[in-house]
């Protein structure tokens, strides 16, 4: 069965992709020897990698604590305002870029100690805002004890996902199973490259546990 079903824990890849555009060349050139500015966006990617350790056991939390559930929803804002945020960074970097500054810059300076540079007025825009994101991700990762919100690492998620599930406890979905499971035998039987197949919705609504109950079929298994 070569298909792969993406449920609640979508956050976790979004982060990926946002840490990878923070470590970016461009991201990097644009704040060349502008360390107050280059220490806040290591410290960005330390806290959301932080808080993104906790969103498995968040996921599982949430449905019997609302806090966490808040907590939950909190976050994601913090996370898509710092898509934002970095999303103002790549234009601005690409921008440099274009004009020739960034290239020429970094092709220099990568072999010379680098000397003092003079902020811009996009840098002095942007700080705060790192400073305002970064404030509140750190404010959420206070709340984790006092929620009992625990970190996963990416080795421990398959053996949170390895409890079976008995359907006789899931009700209402077996419309939503099967709907499912046909996606991924037509895709099977027709020879196409793996699929990813989405379940989105609002939290709690049991879209790991739907995961779990298809994983489970035996049609799936063959």
């Amino acid at each position: 069965m070569a298909a792969e079903l993406v449920g609640g824990a979508f956050l976790s890849a979004f982060l990926q992709v946002l840490f990878d555009r923070l470590a970016s060349g461009e991201v990097l050139d644009l704040f060349r020897g502008k360390e107050p500015i280059v220490k806040l966006l290591s410290e960005l990617h330390v806290t959301l990698n932080s808080a993104g350790l906790l969103l498995n056991d968040a996921e599982q939390k949430l449905i019997k604590d609302q806090r966490v559930k808040k907590w939950l929803d909190d976050l994601k804002d913090a996370v898509y305002d710092a898509d934002d945020l970095v999303y103002k960074i790549d234009t601005e970097a690409l921008q440099k870029k274009q004009e020739g500054e960034s290239q020429s810059s970094f092709t220099i300076s990568k072999f010379l100690k680098p000397k003092p540079t003079s902020f811009t007025a996009f840098d002095k825009a942007i700080k705060p805002e790192i400073e305002e994101i970064l404030g509140r991700l750190k404010f959420l990762l206070e709340q984790k004890n006092s929620l009992g919100l625990d970190s996963v690492k990416a080795k421990q998620l398959e053996r949170l996902l390895a409890p079976l599930v008995e359907e006789s406890d899931v009700y209402g979905r077996n419309e939503d199973k099967e709907t499912i499971v046909k996606m991924l035998l037509s895709d099977d039987s027709g020879g196409k490259n793996p699929s990813v197949i989405p379940i989105v919705g609002m939290g709690g609504i049991g879209k790991t546990t739907l995961a779990q109950i298809v994983f489970k079929d035996e049609r799936i298994d063959k």
